[in-house]
């Protein structure tokens, strides 16, 4: 019965390309590429981003105005 090659192994110690360590991954002349190095995911802005940054901006500029309110009442 012949040993498992590195790749089929289940714990998780071979890299891409079957390479035991980072170095001989870099050093094999293996034909596997990368799809996300040519083409990078662009993430969208959903709509729940946008309402917080609308709630906590809304509750930093409510802070600012108060805090100024609250020094020009104290200064006369």
């Amino acid at each position: 019965m012949a040993d498992p090659m590195p790749e089929n192994t289940s714990d998780g110690a071979a890299t891409a390309g079957g390479a035991a360590t980072p170095d001989a991954a870099a050093a094999s002349d293996s034909t596997v590429t990368s799809n996300a190095a040519e083409t990078p995911k662009k993430s969208t802005i959903t709509p729940m981003r946008i309402a917080l940054w609308v709630l906590v901006g809304g509750a930093g500029l409510f802070m600012v105005l108060t805090g100024l309110v609250g020094v020009l009442v104290k200064a006369q």
